[in-house]
């Protein structure tokens, strides 16, 4: 009640003694207040300038009580942080105002330094209270809200009441515990044998990858700790998951092979006896290449779901879309054989036949290309 009669004393002052310059309610700014500030400082002996400081200065400290006065009363923990703040800032209002003695006389500054103690303490009961309500309600994600209450509890009251042990034990219950389940299919495939059988290229492994990468089985600074699905049962070996992650292919579409043919002539001055005089003579060799080349697209969806154990509810679910070319050159020439350089040789010893990218092949390639951006979500998600 103090700060609310404090504030309607100050406005019936201030509309009594307000100086010509200003009208009753006007606002007075932070740039407008700190230039009066000073001109007094310099001419503090002008009654018209200190009657213009005096009115500035309450309308400044009605503007902080009155943030104070909306925020008392509301228990939220965020609530009780913005009124310390509130007393903060009118505290260091205060200080400002008794920088000199002649400021001091004139303003008569309040002092809030023991509500400011006593809202310290009421900001670090709310957060207590919100961490013991979460731990009680159970499951990582909860833990680590509790963990980041109780780091609050300590930015303002260390050591409040029983906070250490309550830390401890929500870090430790913030551990998520997750599993990578073996890569499988759903969904539309078209133009290949692909089924739920892998080779043992980057596909196979990708859970296992995955499992190291997120820091394995022992818990991380990122409170952390993943298993490789495939290779122990989800209870297995002390593994109790609280998240599974699944890595689905929900697209695999392989297009028609394009067939494109082109000739190039290449050609090369050769040495063809000499003249009369004994001059060399050069004739031009030329050779024809028919270029065939072979490409095919591969288009793939890949859906990384992520699902609590406990509720059965998904977590997130994001998909990856990615087209992988492959292309097979090899050609034949008439002419002179002489004409050809080393990149024409090498065309021409290319097979002559289209040989089909394995689906294991073709997995390694595009998971190679997504695979940082799959490890960076998993890691935002869960860490």
């Amino acid at each position: 009640m103090r700060p609310i009669f404090t504030l309607f004393c100050l406005l019936l002052i201030l509309s009594c003694s307000t100086p010509r310059q200003f009208s009753v309610g006007d606002s007075v700014s932070k740039s407008q207040y700190e230039r009066l500030l000073k001109e007094f400082n310099k001419s503090q002996a002008n009654a018209d300038l200190a009657s213009k400081l005096k009115y500035a200065y309450g309308q400044r400290e009605a503007e902080y009580l009155q943030a104070i006065s909306s925020l008392q009363g509301q228990a939220a923990p965020r609530a009780k942080e913005q009124l310390l703040n509130q007393y903060t800032k009118l505290n260091q209002f205060y200080n400002e105002a008794r920088a000199t003695p002649a400021l001091d006389r004139l303003l008569q500054p309040g002092d809030v330094t023991r509500q400011i103690t006593d809202t310290r303490l009421l900001a670090a009961d709310a957060w207590y209270t919100e961490a013991e309500q979460l731990l009680h309600n159970g499951g990582w994600q909860q833990a680590r809200q509790a963990q980041d209450a109780l780091q609050k509890v300590n930015r303002w009251y260390p050591g409040y009441k029983n906070s250490p042990r309550l830390l401890a034990r929500a870090a430790e219950e913030a551990v998520v515990d997750v599993v990578i389940a073996p890569m499988r299919n759903e969904g539309f495939f078209s133009g290949s044998n692909f089924g739920n059988g892998f080779g043992n290229g980057f596909g196979q492994s990708l859970n296992a990858q995955l499992a190291s990468d997120l820091g394995g089985r022992f818990a991380n600074p990122g409170r952390l700790r993943a298993w490789d699905g495939a290779m122990m049962g989800m209870s297995h070996n002390g593994a109790n998951p609280d998240v599974v992650v699944e890595p689905v292919w929900t697209r695999w579409q392989l297009s028609p092979e394009n067939r494109t043919n082109q000739n190039r002539t290449v050609s090369k001055q050769v040495e063809n006896g000499r003249d009369s005089i004994g001059r060399k003579l050069y004739k031009t060799i030329t050779a024809t290449l028919n270029i065939t080349e072979v490409t095919q697209e591969t288009r793939a969806e890949l859906e990384l779901r992520i699902s609590d154990v406990a509720s059965r509810r998904a977590l997130n679910s994001r998909t990856w879309r990615e087209t992988h070319t492959t292309s097979q050159t090899w050609a034949t020439f008439t002419g002179d054989a002489n004409a050809l350089g080393a990149n024409e040789w090498e065309l021409l010893r290319n097979p002559q036949t289209i040989m089909q990218p394995s689906n294991e092949w073709l997995q390694v390639k595009i998971l190679e290309r997504i695979y940082p951006e799959i490890l960076q979500h998993l890691r935002s998600q869960l860490q």
